[in-house]
């Protein structure tokens, strides 16, 4: 969190986090599911689904492919978000809409693929989740297990949308060839690793939790699911989750579950008002400060400060030639 002025809290009220994470809950959390459960059945349903190998393979290949890219081009994404802020904002609804097709292609493709050629026995589901698990751990990224899980709420920020962590970081050693072999690595192994992993664990309990009744061992699942996530919801906003493990880098290989929707908006809030209280004690003719405080606001919270308070355009906030990083 930025630091604040005097007379700004330093804190997040803890009614605010509690909101955010019942929000998570309640809202964020099943909304992704339904995204995914319906891009599972249309990709199901759609594409060649009387030709079952060559359906899947098409789905997962068409979506590792895209993603690759993602990867590739996300540097130049985020510098043309920062070059043109408004064309930005309608760049990354687009690829926000790519990228959710892509994760699906992926996912489903590859899960399918698994079905196909593996049955849908106990043993499989085992070998995936054994396969995953030892991959991951030799590979250093087991952390991955966690990042994917559906109640995180990332904002439409350029820096978040168009993140893509790696293995190996090669892109900052400044060659092209090896940023490419680390860019198939996380696509092609790191990933299907995440996804072997959630299919054994998943079909796994289909086959042990109540496998005659599926309507009460559905319920009794998600019900499960629920209360162990709100028993886990304190440390889950500041649990450790990357790519690659230990030793990690504050600055690259550390991510957290981002569960402050509320919370952006607190502090935007915050934010305003103590700007309205700057211009309304300025000398006339007496520029408005933009350090410490405005910073913060610029980078991040731009878009949804002036939707939230439009007076922001009375104010006349300069803006800063450069923001820092």
């Amino acid at each position: 969190m930025p630091s604040y002025p005097a007379g700004t809290p330093d804190r997040i009220p803890h009614w605010v986090r509690l909101l955010d994470h019942v929000l998570a809950l309640t809202i964020a959390c099943p909304l992704v599911s339904l995204l995914w459960c319906g891009g599972f059945f249309l990709t199901d349903t759609y594409i060649y689904p009387n030709d079952k190998p060559f359906g899947y393979w098409l789905i997962f290949i068409v979506g590792s492919m895209l993603s690759l890219n993602v990867h590739i081009h996300c540097d130049s994404l985020i510098a043309i978000s920062a070059r043109c802020p408004d064309s930005a904002q309608l760049l990354q609804r687009l690829i926000g809409i790519v990228l959710i097709v892509t994760i699906v292609f992926q996912w489903d493709g590859l899960w399918c693929l698994l079905d196909y050629y593996l049955g849908h026995t106990q043993i499989s589901c085992f070998y995936c989740w054994a396969l995953g698990t030892v991959v991951l751990c030799l590979t250093g990224c087991r952390n991955n297990m966690v990042t994917g899980v559906p109640f995180m709420c990332r904002h439409d920020r350029a820096e978040l949308l168009f993140a893509a962590t790696t293995r190996f970081h090669a892109k900052s050693y400044g060659s092209r060839l090896w940023s490419f072999c680390d860019q198939l690595f996380s696509i092609f192994v790191v990933q299907p690793s995440v996804i072997l992993i959630w299919r054994g664990l998943w079909n796994i309990q289909d086959y042990t939790l109540l496998p005659k009744d599926p309507v009460k061992s559905a319920n009794i699942s998600c019900l499960a699911g629920w209360i162990l996530t709100i028993l886990n919801m304190g440390g889950l906003s500041t649990q450790l989750g990357a790519v690659p493990d230990p030793p990690l880098d504050i600055r690259t290989d550390v991510i957290r579950f981002p569960i402050d929707y509320v919370a952006q908006i607190y502090k935007t809030h915050v934010q305003y008002t103590a700007l309205i209280k700057q211009q309304q004690q300025q000398q006339p003719g007496q520029r408005l400060s933009t350090s410490p405080l405005s910073k913060p606001l610029l980078k991040t919270n731009r878009g949804t400060a002036k939707a939230l308070y439009p007076l922001l355009d009375e104010i006349q906030l300069p803006l800063p030639d450069s923001l820092p990083s």
